[in-house]
């Protein structure tokens, strides 16, 4: 018997079906064709799983702050009148966890931050990092009690809806059982890291990132301020763009050379390439194409050495 990786919850899992039937949402939506893509020209131990489904690109791009069609609120003020939209009723006061409308996978779902007085939260920067640790420590609770792995597209580096917080919470594991084997973050070799203790490396991936352990949320943000600190007034808003990608064995965090809105965003760079647009992109996206595109947004590791952040105490 073939190896099971999805790790979705079954009583959440048939919320989440029931709920995007009742939406109007077709299987087709949920259900990617998908290719295991290795390195064959520098025979990298680094594989990405290449997954065409056109219906993502549909999802709606909102960068203005002052936007009164957020579409965040918009699903906040909805539940209330479709209760089924609430995927895990009590789970939390501070998130709504809801069906992403546009999901790439079975079980794509949304961690959206509840208004306060009527007020959205805007999201995290590495210049306000208040009650991050507090908040990171809630979502991977959350993410382990529906069976979930935690995503976050940052302010200009994939995020479609910075002005209101949210957070993308995903099983990759269903990508895994369509290819038979885990790729990407989740199955490269990840050692300890020579220079900085409790944090892990990867060896065969070829751009700036260290691995953060889950239960240690106040190390992660402390490294977030450190780089922001550092690496803040190179970019256009003082604060350094970065994926957050949670993985079987810790927490993916790499930050973008470039402030760029519209790129790609931390499933991409987790080794979910997400971005093919046609079937013919689909069938020919190779390692090489999947390294340039990230190239374009991404620090190698010459470029940036996160293991010799200056003073960065651990």
């Amino acid at each position: 018997m073939s190896e099971k990786f999805s790790t979705d919850k079954n009583y959440f899992l048939n919320r989440w079906i029931y709920a995007t039937e009742k939406a109007g949402i077709p299987c087709v939506a949920y259900n990617p064709k998908i290719r295991l893509i290795k390195d064959e020209q520098d025979k990298l131990e680094y594989s990405f799983g290449a997954l065409f489904n056109p219906n993502g690109f549909n999802r709606p791009f909102n960068t203005d702050s002052k936007s009164e069609s957020c579409p965040m609120c918009f699903e906040l003020i909805e539940t209330n009148t479709k209760p089924y939209k609430d995927l895990a009723p009590g789970i939390s006061e501070n998130f709504l966890i809801t069906y992403n409308a546009f999901p790439h996978l079975i079980g794509s779902s949304i961690a959206i931050a509840r208004n306060v007085n009527g007020k959205e939260k805007p999201m995290y920067t590495t210049s306000n990092l208040n009650g991050l640790k507090q908040e990171l420590d809630e979502l991977f609770s959350i993410a382990d009690e529906i069976g979930l792995m935690v995503f976050h597209n940052n302010f200009g580096a994939g995020a479609s809806i910075p002005n209101h917080e949210h957070w993308h919470l995903l099983n990759f594991g269903a990508a895994y059982d369509k290819v038979g084997k885990m790729y990407g973050f989740d199955a490269a070799e990840k050692i300890q890291s020579k220079k900085l203790k409790q944090i892990k490396i990867m060896p065969s991936f070829p751009f700036a990132h260290l691995i953060f352990n889950v239960k240690d949320s106040e190390l992660l943000v402390g490294f977030l301020n450190k780089m922001g600190r550092e690496l803040g007034k190179k970019y256009p808003y003082d604060h350094v763009p970065h994926s957050i990608c949670q993985g079987k064995e810790g927490v993916l965090v790499v930050p973008n050379k470039i402030h760029r809105e519209k790129c790609l965003g931390s499933s991409d760079v987790a080794g979910h390439y997400l971005d093919c647009r046609s079937i013919e992109e689909f069938e020919d996206i190779n390692f090489v194409g999947y390294r340039c595109n990230l190239e374009e947004i991404l620090y190698i590791k010459v470029e940036l050495d996160l293991e010799s952040f200056p003073n960065y105490a651990l």
